[in-house]
């Protein structure tokens, strides 16, 4: 590929919409914006701003996806993209994790293992040693001071944490 060239596995996007609530991470030279709210409708979409060529981008062959929702987190390791939680229009929380697969561009969503938190928005979620999700606090129509963590990817050298 020459520098200036879109890759061959995105197709070229004007900007994303207006939104706000929503989710930004990065991998790579790539940031992935996830869902939001744009003032009338929750967003389910997929955004791609590439750093190198700067300019705004978008899957060429996504399969599968998710429901819109906002106040959600989303968090990466180097394979993928971690989404939990959020709202929608309707004012349904979730508690469920999807992943968004990188390189093969697909959405799955993830069984947790262990206890599951309650759907809630306005939490917070980090990744650990590239396999462990962590989800911290929030809102589920009480404020919220607790922990979960649920394995999004096994180790690369079989270590536990």
């Amino acid at each position: 590929m020459s520098q200036g060239q879109i890759p061959e596995h995105f197709v070229s996007l004007q900007e994303p919409k207006i939104r706000f609530g929503h989710t930004a991470v990065i991998n790579q030279h790539y940031m992935y914006i996830f869902g939001g709210w744009d003032g009338q409708m929750t967003l389910n979409d997929l955004s791609i701003f590439d750093f190198n060529l700067q300019s705004w981008l978008k899957p060429s062959r996504m399969q599968g996806s998710i429901e819109g929702r906002y106040r959600h987190t989303a968090c990466a390791t180097q394979q993928a993209m971690y989404v939990f939680g959020g709202i929608n229009l309707a004012l349904k929380r979730f508690n469920d994790i999807h992943e968004f697969n990188f390189d093969l561009q697909t959405w799955t969503r993830r069984i947790a293992l262990d206890d599951q938190p309650t759907a809630r928005t306005f939490h917070q979620a980090v990744i650990l040693n590239d396999q462990w999700l962590f989800v911290f606090g929030g809102f589920d129509g009480m404020k919220r001071n607790d922990l979960y963590r649920a394995k999004v990817a096994a180790p690369a050298n079989g270590a536990l944490l």
